[in-house]
C-alpha cells in the first residue's frame, strides 16, 4: 500500500453514500458548507478542529505503512455532547455483569462479533472494575486486553499436570555391571521403563511406587545379565517391546517384573506337566522285562502246585526256632526285626550290624515276640494254597491304564496273607482301601509295619479275599501298569502273575546291585527329601506307600520338570 498524502482530505466526497474505510475524500462537510461532527452535529467550517494522532503498535504486516490516525473533532459547543455519545457505544459493546456471570455478547446490530463475548469470564479479583448499582464502569483497552490474557492463563491451567509425588527412580549401583554400562547409558532406558510400567499399574493404589520399584529392579536385572553396552541397549530394547504388549495389572499381587512374570509362568507351567496325570505311554519304557523280574523273585508263570501242610515242623522266619502249629507258643520268639548293616567302606561280616538296636551280627535279639511264624515261599506251595490267575483284558471307560498299589501283610498258619489293600489312579487318587480278612488263623498280625490290628478288624468294615480279588479286577487290567515298591511280595499275596510292572526298588537299584535293595523310606527321602513312614511302632501306611512310589516313578519319567527336594508332598490320609 501507498502511503496518504492528505491531499483529498479537504474535498467533499461526491458519493453522499460512500462507506469506503480507506477513503482519501472528506465526509465531515454538508451540502451548506457545514462539517458533521461524531455526534451528527453541525458546525461551520471555521470550527476548532483538534487532531489527536494516536500511535499503535505496528504489526510484521504493518511494516512500512503509515501510522493510523483517528481524528476526533471537538467543538465547544459539542464536547460534552460527543464524549456521552463516545460513552454510550462503549456501553453498548461491553457490558461488566456481576459477579458469577458471563459477558454478554454483542448487539445483533453490530456489524463484526466480539471475539470477547465467547471467552469465560475470569472471576472478581483480575484487575477488572465491578459494575455497582450507581455507576456504569468503562473498559479501557487496557482493561480488554488483561481480561484477554488472564481469560487464556485460567484456560492454560486447566491443563497444567500436577507434579509426581515419586521421581524417576535413579539406577541402582551393582559392582558387577560392565563399566561401559554407566548411569548415563542407564537413565534413558530406567525413565522409558518407569513409564511402561506407570501405565500398567494405572490403576492400582500406590502406583508410582509399585512402578518405581519394578522399573528399577528389571533394568538392573537387564544390566547384570549384559556383557557390555552394545548388547544391553539390545536387550532393554527388547525388554521394553515385550513390557508394552503385556495386558494391564488389576491387583497388587499380580506386580511384578516383567523377568518375574516369566518365572512365575515357567514354574506354574512345569508344575501343570509335573501333576498331569500318569500316561501309559511315557512309562512304558520304564516297564521291566519278563526276565528281569523272575531275576528279583518275581512270579511270572502260573506255578505246578505241590503238596502243602499246615502241620509239618518249619523254622522260625523271624528267630529261626524249629516249631509246629501247637508249638508255635511253647516258647517265646526273640528276634531283631531290624535289617543287617554294614558300613559302605567296609563289607566283611564282622562289620555288620543290625540297624533296630546297632548291635553287631550273632547277638540276641532285641525284641521278644508271643509266638513263632512262618513264611511260605516256594510258588508250588502257595499255589497249592490258593491258585495264582490274570487279569481280564483291557476294557476301554473301565480300566485304569496306571495305578499304584501297595498291600499289608499279616502272619497267618499259611504264611503271610493280605489284610489291607489300598489302589490309586493315575493321578494319585484313591480307588479301593479296604481291609481284607485273611482265610486262615492269623497267628501276628505284624502291626510294625503293617500297621493293622485286631481291633481294626473288630471296629471296621472288612471284605473277603474274593471280594478283594473282585474289586481289583474292576480297575486293573492285564495291560495297566502297575507301581509299588518290592511289588513280587505284593503279587504273591494277591495271587497274580502280572508283567507290566515298574518296581521304585529295581528303579531305583542299589550302589552293590542285586540282591540289596534301597528301603522304601530311604530311597523317598533321598530323591524327593520327604519322610515318610514316622508313625513308629504304629506301623506303615499302604497309602502313604502307595503314593511314594508314584512319586519316585514320576520324577524318574519327569525328571526336567521335577520341581526339587522339599518342594512335593505325598498324600498321608489313611484308612
Amino acid at each position: 500500500m501507498f502511503k496518504s498524502q492528505g491531499l483529498f482530505r479537504d474535498i467533499l466526497c461526491p458519493d453522499s453514500t460512500c462507506s469506503f474505510e480507506q477513503c482519501p475524500f472528506d465526509h465531515t462537510k454538508t451540502p451548506n458548507g457545514t462539517r458533521q461532527g461524531s455526534d451528527g452535529s453541525t458546525s461551520p467550517e471555521n470550527s476548532e478542529i483538534e487532531i489527536i494522532e494516536v500511535p499503535h503498535k505496528r504489526s510484521p504486516v504493518d511494516e512500512g505503512r503509515s501510522r493510523k490516525k483517528r481524528f476526533i473533532e471537538k467543538s465547544p459547543t459539542t464536547s460534552s455532547s460527543t464524549s456521552d455519545k463516545v460513552q454510550d457505544e462503549l456501553q453498548k459493546s461491553v457490558v461488566v455483569p456481576k459477579s458469577g456471570q458471563r459477558v454478554s455478547e454483542t448487539s445483533q446490530s453490530s456489524a463484526k462479533p466480539n471475539m470477547l463475548s465467547v471467552l469465560p469470564m475470569p472471576p472478581v479479583g483480575h484487575g477488572l472494575p465491578v459494575a455497582t448499582s450507581n455507576t456504569v464502569p468503562t473498559l479501557t483497552p487496557s482493561d480488554m486486553k488483561r481480561k484477554y490474557t488472564d481469560t487464556f492463563n485460567l484456560a492454560a491451567k486447566k491443563n497444567v499436570r500436577a507434579p509426581s509425588t515419586v521421581p524417576t527412580p535413579s539406577p541402582i549401583p551393582d559392582s558387577t555391571i560392565h563399566p561401559s554400562i554407566n548411569d548415563n547409558v542407564r537413565r534413558i532406558p530406567l525413565e522409558m521403563m518407569f513409564k511402561a510400567y506407570s501405565d500398567l499399574y494405572k490403576s492400582l493404589p500406590d502406583s508410582q511406587a509399585l512402578s518405581s520399584r519394578d522399573s528399577a529392579a528389571e533394568e538392573l536385572f537387564i544390566a547384570k545379565s549384559s556383557p557390555n553396552a552394545h548388547t544391553y541397549q539390545v536387550a532393554w530394547k527388547q525388554q521394553y517391546a515385550k513390557l508394552k504388549k503385556r495386558a494391564v495389572v488389576t491387583s497388587v499381587n499380580d506386580t511384578c517384573t516383567l523377568h518375574d512374570l516369566e518365572k512365575r509362568q515357567l514354574e506354574a507351567a512345569r508344575a501343570e506337566r509335573w501333576n498331569a496325570p500318569l500316561q501309559w505311554k511315557e512309562l512304558s519304557p520304564l516297564v521291566h522285562s519278563k526276565e528281569e523280574l523272575a531275576r528279583w523273585g518275581y512270579i511270572v508263570d502260573i506255578p505246578s502246585e505241590k503238596p502243602f501242610r499246615q502241620d509239618d515242623m518249619v523254622s522260625c522266619s523271624r528267630c529261626g526256632t524249629t516249631f509246629t502249629p501247637k508249638t508255635r507258643t511253647q516258647y517265646p520268639c526273640i528276634a531283631h526285626w531290624g535289617k543287617q548293616m554294614a558300613p559302605s567302606s567296609i563289607t566283611t561280616h564282622e562289620s555288620k550290624f543290625w540297624s533296630c538296636c546297632q548291635k553287631p551280627l550273632g547277638s540276641r535279639g532285641c525284641t521278644t515276640h508271643p509266638c513263632h511264624v512262618r513264611k511260605v515261599s516256594q510258588p508250588g506251595e502257595l499255589q497249592n494254597i490258593r491258585p495264582f490267575t490274570e487279569l481280564q483284558p483291557f476294557l476301554h471307560g473301565q480300566h485304569f491304564s496306571v495305578v499304584s498299589l501297595d498291600c499289608e501283610m499279616a502272619y497267618t498258619l499259611n504264611g503271610m496273607e493280605m489284610v489291607r489293600l489300598t489302589v490309586l489312579d493315575e493321578t494319585d487318587q484313591l480307588v479301593i482301601d479296604v481291609l481284607v480278612r485273611a482265610e486262615s488263623e492269623v497267628t501276628d498280625y505284624n502291626t510294625r509295619f503293617s500297621g493293622i490290628t485286631r481291633e481294626m478288624f473288630e471296629t471296621q468294615n472288612s471284605v473277603s479275599f474274593d471280594e478283594a480279588i473282585e474289586m481289583l479286577k474292576l480297575y486293573v487290567s492285564k495291560t495297566t501298569i502297575i507301581i509299588g515298591h518290592g511289588l513280587e511280595n505284593d503279587l504273591t499275596v494277591l495271587r497274580l502273575v502280572h508283567h507290566q510292572v515298574i518296581d521304585t526298588a529295581i528303579l531305583y537299584p542299589h550302589a552293590r546291585g542285586r540282591p540289596y535293595r534301597i528301603g522304601l523310606k530311604d530311597l523317598v527321602r533321598r530323591e524327593t527329601g520327604v519322610d515318610i513312614q514316622m508313625a513308629g511302632e504304629e506301623g506303615h501306611s499302604s497309602h502313604e506307600d502307595a503314593a511314594a512310589a508314584s512319586l519316585l516313578v514320576r520324577k524318574k519319567a519327569r525328571l526336567t520338570y521335577f520341581p526339587g527336594a522339599n518342594k512335593v508332598k505325598i498324600n498321608r490320609s489313611t484308612l
